[in-house]
């Protein structure tokens, strides 16, 4: 059973340019080096500091255009992501363009990349969002809608019990819930009928 809580009192997250403390794993993607037919397979930032990992999904889900992770050539459903290997973990965007007429999902500990897996994510709307989870095939809204728009940056967090929406860095949206097993991937998703949006500047934190 997941209990929701709200507070008055604004939390925020540290700034990109951060210092962040030994240990902690980091993952960061610009998609600045030119347009690819495909995101599965591009690696990650490769910069001192990060980890840098393969997104992991079947070809074509996603693409890179100007700079920016869109739907790419494959009709029907989408996804791609990265391993966690953590027992928490932050992943977060920069939302260039709104989805338009289905939502685009943030996913953390996706039991798998692709099909239907259990996890923790943000259903983005135009202009609107919410916390979910989905447990053995049942999807349940974990907040209210809370509002973003396009330039906005977006992410969701997950540790010790409390997922989390930020928009901006100041959280927006909290939910108690341990009902998704705190591994497999961080990941991006969509369904057929997604299309418009835009992300990026990926960042991922694994604690």
């Amino acid at each position: 059973m997941s209990t929701i809580i709200r507070s008055d009192q604004l939390m925020t997250i540290p700034p990109m340019v951060a210092k962040y403390a030994p240990g902690r794993q980091l993952y960061r993607a610009n998609f600045n080096d030119g347009n690819k037919a495909s995101l599965a397979g591009e690696l990650t930032a490769t910069d001192v500091g990060l980890v840098t990992g393969t997104w992991q999904g079947d070809t074509n889900h996603f693409s890179v255009q100007n700079s920016t992770v869109v739907r790419g050539s494959v009709s029907g459903a989408i996804s791609v992501g990265l391993p966690l290997l953590g027992a928490g973990a932050m992943m977060s965007w920069d939302v260039v363009s709104l989805p338009q007429a289905a939502p685009l999902y943030l996913d953390l500990f996706a039991s798998t990349v692709n099909g239907s897996p259990d996890v923790y994510r943000i259903a983005l709307g135009t202009g609107s969002a919410s916390l979910n989870q989905r447990v053995s095939g049942v999807g349940t809204p974990l907040s209210g809608n809370f509002a973003f728009s396009a330039g906005d940056r977006v992410g969701v967090r997950w540790v010790g019990g409390l997922l989390s929406a930020f928009v901006n860095g100041v959280a927006v949206a909290e939910a108690v819930t341990s009902a998704v097993t705190p591994n497999g991937f961080a990941r991006i998703a969509a369904g057929s009928a997604t299309a418009g949006f835009a992300l990026d500047t990926m960042a991922i934190e694994i604690y």
